[in-house]
């Protein structure tokens, strides 16, 4: 590729991307799983500073949670990445309908862990919420070490993607929209989930959970039909 043409930050292609397995089994890539070994200091998917998602205070009824800088991001996003599902979205964000974005109900769960990579990890979810349809997605969200606050910005990562990503691959671009993780409680779940499983993940890997956030990523299920 060009110099000149942009390179998606954190979408480098991670060899080291199933649960379990040899550290040194990387023969396979898998586009679902991100390397974060590069220097992140220009990433706009990153923020400056520490990006804490989860804020204080009971507003199901507004978007008051979603700081300023992320509303601005959420409002220029093309109409090409709006949600169609008519339950469980963002109430503030229902009057633009080019810019809605679905929201994870309470009581979704993590049905498998699919893999991980250096910075992300994979999971299929379910929840029994009729509406809440996500067959042929799966939720990928950004690891931290133990301990660490989570520095990964997703609406910025969800705009260069469909600024810089989309109008590359065209229709080779796997699909990926924004979700809401606000009160679902599904993090928790997710990092029991690791933890549970912890001793049976590539060594490399052990000890990263997923980094508290209000957000996460729906991205197309590119595994073959019937795993």
């Amino acid at each position: 590729m060009a110099s000149h043409q942009p390179v998606p930050p954190r979408l480098a292609l991670d060899s080291a991307s199933n649960q379990g397995g040899g550290d040194d089994d990387d023969s396979a890539d898998d586009g679902c799983f991100d390397n974060d070994d590069d220097d992140d200091d220009d990433d706009p998917g990153h923020s400056s500073t520490s990006y804490q998602c989860s804020l204080a205070g009971d507003l199901d009824d507004d978007d008051a949670w979603i700081a300023p800088a992320d509303m601005a991001i959420l409002k220029a996003l093309p109409s090409s990445d709006a949600a169609t599902l008519k339950a469980g979205d963002s109430p503030a964000l229902h009057h633009r309908p080019h810019h809605r974005i679905r929201r994870l109900p309470k009581g979704t769960r993590p049905l498998r862990f699919i893999g991980e990579g250096a910075a992300n990890a994979v999971f299929e979810i379910k929840d029994d919420c009729a509406a809440a349809d996500f067959t042929g997605l799966l939720l990928r969200v950004a690891k931290v070490q133990r301990g660490q606050a989570p520095s990964f910005n997703y609406p910025a990562q969800q705009r260069f993607y469909q600024a810089s990503i989309k109008p590359l691959l065209g229709g080779h671009a796997v699909h990926q929209e924004l979700v809401i993780l606000h009160k679902s409680g599904i993090v928790d779940k997710l990092n029991q989930l690791l933890q549970d499983i912890d001793s049976t993940r590539k060594s490399k890997f052990r000890g990263t959970f997923v980094g508290q956030s209000d957000w996460g990523f729906l991205v197309e299920d590119m595994r073959p039909r019937g795993e």
